[in-house]
């Protein structure tokens, strides 16, 4: 399990979690477990990592300095008193065994820190017989030991953990530190990471991994269809959405084709832009609001089919608004 490389000053957060988080911390009792969750992306791990930095940072001044040799052991998760877990390589949950290994780990004294900290990823992979022998944990727990679970998915999760943790919620990154974080570590200006920040709904990391996405080639084939002005907007729904039986209507095929013009939209972002094709090209070269105003169109229509609304209606008024948003900013960049 990979681990962020990142200080807890550096965390562009929520204040009310970054709050919530310091005074457990200036508390005189730590609690045996602490549940991260947010939407996928939105910094839970990152924030998990600088948290447990400051708890075994030799600095003293309350951060995690990221050069003593307690920060240095958790970056490359060699930390003797901190132990990560994971579904492990091939599998897709957290298995029981892997629980009670961590049990045992807790048993034994701390050897360089005062406590030992334990961080579980993706918790709500765990199997319920995990999930049991974990709550036995957190019924009696280890003295000075903590707990930290990250998850996008907390109902997965027992209502008797929930009932022995402190949760805290890592809601979408917004402000100035965000879009300074998403500028600093993608290389791009404030403006660009700040649609960046539109596009991913305020999560970091996944704003992140859409403007590194390698596979905007092959993006850009879905996205050429919704531009594409010779292909209408109903004959483009009839043909894509048209299920093996001739009448199912898919869903991964609206999905497919809306993100694909979001990655399209988004490597614009990051120059030199790599497509070829006309059409596509003029995202790279429209102005900063029409960009906005297509990102905020093709972001609507992902909520609209998550809400379960016809997957027809969705494409075909998202191709409507797409090209016309293209067209009106090709002719205003012509006439200037």
């Amino acid at each position: 399990m990979g681990l962020p490389d990142i200080r807890w000053s550096d965390l562009a957060v929520p204040n009310r979690a970054v709050r919530l988080l310091d005074g457990i911390l200036s508390s005189d009792r730590l609690p045996t477990g602490i549940l991260l969750h947010g939407a996928p992306g939105c910094g839970k791990k990152s924030f998990g990592a600088a948290f447990i930095g400051r708890l075994h940072c030799a600095s003293g001044d309350g951060d995690s300095c990221g050069t003593c040799n307690g920060c240095a052991m958790v970056r490359t998760q060699q930390h003797p008193d901190v132990l990560f877990v994971a579904s492990e390589e091939g599998k897709t949950s957290i298995s029981i065994a892997q629980i009670r290994a961590l049990k045992e780990w807790f048993s034994l004294s701390p050897y360089q820190s005062n406590r030992r900290t334990a961080l579980i990823d993706a918790a709500h992979q765990l199997t319920l017989e995990g999930q049991n022998a974990l709550l036995k944990i957190l019924e009696e727990p280890p003295g000075q030991g903590i707990i930290i679970l990250c998850t996008s998915e907390p109902s997965g999760l027992l209502e008797t953990i929930h009932s022995r943790i402190q949760s805290v919620f890592i809601g979408p990154a917004v402000g100035p530190e965000a879009t300074r974080r998403v500028a600093e570590l993608a290389g791009i200006g404030d403006s660009e990471a700040e649609q960046a920040l539109l596009v991913a709904e305020g999560s970091i990391g996944q704003a992140l991994e859409q403007l590194g996405d390698e596979d905007v080639e092959r993006a850009g084939q879905g996205a050429e269809e919704l531009l594409n002005i010779r292909v209408m907007p109903f004959g483009l729904a009839e043909r894509q959405l048209k299920g093996a039986d001739g009448k199912r209507l898919q869903l991964p095929e609206a999905r497919h084709h809306i993100q694909s013009l979001l990655t399209a939209a988004m490597a614009a972002l990051r120059p030199p832009y790599p497509h070829k094709d006309p059409a596509l090209v003029y995202l790279a070269e429209i102005g900063e609001g029409a960009r906005i105003e297509l990102m905020e169109i093709l972001v609507d229509s992902k909520r609209r089919i998550g809400a379960n609304v016809s997957p027809r209606l969705v494409l075909e008024r998202c191709k409507i608004l797409s090209q016309r948003i293209l067209s009106s900013a090709i002719k205003a960049s012509r006439i200037h």
